[in-house]
């Protein structure tokens, strides 16, 4: 999973990069997001002491992809730029699960 944090003026900008990553092969889908500072100011017991935490994002797009490879060429910071966003970020993600039978299956 790609993330990009962002902020921008007019977030309907966005959509034609939207729609071209949603394009791209291998992509399994794009989505928009606008962050919630309040909510994001709440801290858990797992955040207590940690220095490392970034004020909220925004706005940020997470992009689905089938592998890492896909996700190299989508929605990027040209683009992006182009469509009014600044102060981008980008993060990729390798996610991990386990489909298996268990007892309660």
């Amino acid at each position: 999973m790609l993330t990009v944090r962002f902020d921008i003026d007019d977030p309907a900008r966005v959509l034609q990069v939207l729609q071209a990553a949603m394009a791209t092969p291998r992509i399994c889908g794009v989505h928009l997001g606008r962050g919630d500072g309040a909510a994001s100011a709440v801290r858990s017991v797992e955040s207590e002491g940690r220095t490392d935490i970034k004020p909220p994002p925004a706005w940020f797009l997470l992009a689905e992809a089938t592998d890492v490879a896909a996700l190299e060429n989508v929605l990027g910071d040209d683009a992006l730029a182009e469509a009014g966003a600044r102060g981008m970020e980008r993060g990729l993600y390798r996610l991990e699960y386990v489909r298996s039978r268990t007892a309660w299956s």
